[in-house]
């Protein structure tokens, strides 16, 4: 096994506390397709019954996007839910 050679200019340390600006995390969310695929629809296709695929998966249905549905819609479709999202940034720290 070989060492690493490292060439170029040293990575600049980190600036000091009192320079960085802070970051966190503002919101999380979430949001599904609409088209949900119920376990009976799925089990007709394969010959078992619905309760067969719960009991081993736990699944009782499945979200399934258009082909044609971008994360950017999807994100879309979170925000008709009525979520707002009301941010005030404490800079005194």
């Amino acid at each position: 096994m070989h060492d690493a050679v490292l060439s170029g200019p040293a990575p600049s340390p980190l600036p000091a506390r009192a320079e960085r600006l802070p970051a966190g995390i503002a919101a999380v969310g979430s949001a599904l397709p609409p088209r949900a695929v119920a376990n009976e629809t799925i089990a007709e296709r394969i010959g078992v019954d619905s309760t067969w695929i719960a009991s081993r998966t736990g699944v009782h249905e499945r979200r399934v996007a258009a082909p044609d549905l971008t994360l950017v819609e999807l994100q879309e479709l979170g925000h008709t839910c009525g979520v707002t999202l009301d941010v005030t940034l404490d800079r005194s720290a």
